[in-house]
């Protein structure tokens, strides 16, 4: 077993561990600049694996609540020092942190080809709760024809689509709503994290989603709100989308 020292990201660490977290989640690879503001209540603990001579980066975790109680982590290892200890180590020290803040459960994502990572993950106490397709869209590709005439049957019905941005001038009970379309969508949502699950407050909703905004580097004015009067029905935004059950396909 190799000598490793894991210590709290610091500042002179983030370019070396960035890269390492980019080349595991490409996808994702945008979320570290928005790493300088952690410290708010649920956001990540970070850090980094230093080991060799001269020391460097040569892995990354985190640990973050998505709900009171549920946890989920990254973990990455430099290919080059796998299956040296590095990873069980900071593994180990992410559950440690975890209980350390009182979490109920602690939550990893491996995709279905990544076997290393799964094998990983199993041989330390995982189970799969959840398997979760990745699709993608190409907007340039994307043909919009035969929905053009959406907004005008939406407008019939008295439903228009806002901006978060807009609605956040418009009312002062923008979150509020927001956070009761929220709740009652998640009705019969499959939930990766076993164990009840608890309505959000509207401040609780506020900071989740403000946090899954910063993780993609969006604003509030790349969420759309279904809206009739002062009801909000559905949404599409950094949190995924989905529909008041009122108001799903049996009720178009």
């Amino acid at each position: 077993m190799v000598r490793r020292v894991i210590r709290p990201l610091a500042p002179e660490d983030q370019r070396a561990a960035a890269a390492l977290f980019a080349a595991a989640y490409p996808g994702r690879a945008g979320e570290a600049a928005n790493w300088g503001s952690a410290g708010a209540a649920g956001s990540p603990g970070r850090y980094a694996v230093a080991a060799g001579a001269p020391a460097r980066v040569v892995g990354y975790g985190a640990i973050w609540a998505v709900r009171p109680g549920k946890f989920r982590l990254d973990l990455v290892v430099s290919p080059r020092w796998r299956r040296r200890g590095i990873g069980g180590g900071l593994q180990a020290h992410l559950c440690d942190q975890a209980r350390i803040a009182e979490a109920a459960m602690l939550q990893a994502r491996a995709g279905d080809n990544d076997g290393e990572s799964l094998a990983f993950l199993v041989a330390r106490g995982f189970a799969e709760t959840m398997r979760m397709r990745h699709q993608v869209l190409d907007v340039a590709e994307a043909r919009l024809a035969a929905h053009a005439g959406l907004p005008g049957r939406l407008a019939r019905r008295g439903i228009v689509i806002e901006t978060l941005a807009d609605e956040q001038n418009r009312t002062a009970e923008c979150w509020q709503r927001f956070c009761d379309l929220y709740n009652a969508a998640r009705e019969g949502w499959p939930d990766p994290d076993p164990g009840p699950v608890d309505a959000l407050t509207p401040r609780e909703f506020q900071h989740l989603h403000r946090a899954y905004e910063a993780d993609i580097g969006e604003g509030a004015d790349r969420c759309f709100l279904a809206v009739r009067a002062d009801l909000y029905l559905g949404f599409a935004s950094a949190l995924g989308t989905a529909v008041r059950p009122a108001e799903g396909p049996s009720h178009r």
